[in-house]
């Protein structure tokens, strides 16, 4: 497993860490087991978040005996001195520990919630005085919306980010990756294979694999990894096979040339992606619109028509439920139509 240092810090971390939401849809032996295989195999960066479901808990039993021989981060999403303090108390009880190597100051996708986060009393209060106890080694951030992320970079309060970067989402690589070079941030990669887009088998994709990976996930990850200025890359694995394929690509990340061809390949492709964070939900109308948007994006991209009008078909609730109340439009950090979309989404998946 190769490794870098993480920004300026001194956590020197696996260019393959390990994303913590899947492994809350399985039970909790098949996680440990993940979990374990990860770690066997050099994965020695792990991250999660209190509110992924029992990820946390899950975390802890399986990695409780190894504690010292990996990195753990988690996230800080209630930006209020009081609510900020139960959540990490409440991440270090379910995680079985007394520290968390980098505590994340989560989604700051807006001007008011970095100001928020970092006002007094605020959570980066809660993490500097965390820090200074010696329960959180490092501060960084998360953030889906690469002008509002570039802000909170400028602060110079935070030695690492976490975005989202694909071969379908490169906005970080304008102003964001050059400022983290420059300035020694760490860049942890999140969505790697775009919501589980590029796990879909697809006619687009499969030249990305030839001869280098076995699958197109294992291609997104070579892709990321490609990228000189991206410290780690943490895809969600809650299946061993899973893990395998994105082991295979640590070793050989893609080459600059390699990686005009992908993004080629994908060219026209990113208007109106949903990266599936589901930001969106709940909607009035109990719309699934992360599961309609990936069916579309099915139908659109891939070569799988029949699959996405049939899974679309057994959808209980369809996209014409919508009312276009617009409650779920400041909620998407890609400024998504979705009335529109949910409506194109309609009238393609309906034929």
């Amino acid at each position: 497993m190769k490794h870098r240092k993480l920004g300026r810090t001194t956590l020197l971390v696996s260019r393959l860490g390990f994303g913590g939401i899947p492994i809350l849809r399985v039970g909790e032996r098949q996680a440990i087991r993940v979990l374990r295989e990860a770690f066997d195999s050099g994965v020695n960066y792990v991250d999660t978040f209190k509110g992924y479901g029992d990820s946390e808990i899950k975390i802890g039993k399986a990695l409780g005996g190894v504690r010292d021989e990996y990195y753990l981060s988690t996230k800080l999403s209630d930006h209020t001195r009081r609510g900020a303090k139960k959540q990490l108390s409440d991440s270090l009880r379910r995680l079985k520990t007394d520290y968390i190597d980098l505590l994340y100051i989560k989604n700051l996708d807006s001007k008011e919630v970095i100001d928020r986060a970092m006002s007094k009393g605020g959570s980066l209060e809660v993490a500097r005085e965390a820090q200074k106890a010696g329960v959180v080694g490092e501060i960084g951030f998360t953030s889906h919306t690469e002008k509002v992320a570039y802000r909170a970079l400028r602060t110079g309060e935070y030695v690492a980010v976490m975005f989202p970067y694909s071969v379908m989402n490169v906005a970080a690589e304008k102003r964001m990756l050059p400022y983290c070079r420059k300035k020694q941030i760490g860049f942890v990669c999140m969505k790697p294979v775009a919501g589980g887009m590029l796990t879909v088998p697809s006619k687009v994709f499969k030249k990305m694999t030839k001869g280098k990976a076995k699958t197109t996930a294992a291609a997104a990850t070579r892709f990321c990894l490609g990228h000189p200025d991206v410290t780690t890359v943490i895809p969600g694995m809650e299946r061993t096979e899973y893990l395998r394929e994105h082991l295979t690509a640590v070793d050989v990340p893609m080459s600059a040339a390699e990686r005009k061809r992908a993004r080629a390949m994908v060219a026209g492709l990113e208007e109106g992606f949903c990266r599936n964070c589901g930001y969106c939900q709940p909607c009035p109308q109990n719309v699934d619109i992360p599961k309609i948007f990936r069916l579309y994006h099915i139908y659109k991209s891939f070569d799988l028509k029949a699959n996405a009008r049939a899974g679309y078909k057994r959808l209980d609730v369809k996209a014409n439920r919508c009312r276009k109340c617009g409650e779920c439009l400041p909620k998407c950090p890609y400024d998504i139509d979705i009335p529109k979309m949910l409506a194109t989404a309609h009238r393609t998946l309906s034929g």
